[in-house]
């Protein structure tokens, strides 16, 4: 119902700012293979593993000041919101 409308803006909008967040971080290397890779891996473990790491750590009481300090510095890479976006519409 709802939650598809939410889950295509959601991919709509990674799909831009990921293509803008690419060609930024491109600009960094000279050699387009070493580039590719490290954008993945940097994606890959600041987005999906950050993702997942900020929402084990909101539900450790002790713990959820950091997560939402994480949260907020994760926010402007495309491929954490991404994650949060999903890991939200499931709630």
């Amino acid at each position: 119902g709802e939650k598809f409308g939410v889950l295509w803006a959601l991919f709509i909008c990674y799909g831009f700012s990921l293509t803008s967040s690419v060609y930024l971080t491109s600009s960094f290397f000279k050699n387009f293979g070493t580039a590719q890779t490290a954008t993945f891996f940097f994606h890959f473990a600041t987005g999906f593993i950050g993702g997942i790491v900020v929402a084990v750590l909101r539900t450790i009481r002790e713990t959820n000041s950091l997560a939402i300090l994480l949260q907020w510095i994760f926010r402007v890479l495309p491929t954490y919101s991404l994650t949060s976006g999903l890991l939200n519409l499931t709630k």
